[in-house]
């Protein structure tokens, strides 16, 4: 089963020579993939940095929403007194 022929050709040193049409594609594959990969890696992390910039905005107009809310009520208040005192004037 294992004769002199097949023991040469399979020798580690005859690696290269008997996958040399497999790896003259799939090296380049391989490396096209790699770099595809880091480039995904490094969306998804600017992805992740917008986001967390974009949770943050949200946070910040919410709470500016909550201080124009407050503001108005606070406006609301001080001119239902001036128009109680202007009531009170005009009479």
């Amino acid at each position: 089963m294992f004769d002199g022929k097949w023991i040469r050709e399979h020798l580690p040193e005859n690696f290269w020579q008997r996958y040399k049409g497999v790896l003259r594609w799939a090296i380049p594959v391989t490396g096209v993939s790699i770099l595809v990969a880091l480039a995904m890696a490094g969306l998804y992390r600017e992805a992740q940095n917008q986001k967390q910039l974009a949770e943050k905005r949200l946070a910040e107009v919410q709470q500016e929403k909550k201080n124009v809310l407050t503001q108005k009520e606070i406006a609301d208040r001080q001119k239902e007194i001036a128009d109680t005192k202007s009531a009170y004037v005009t009479r």
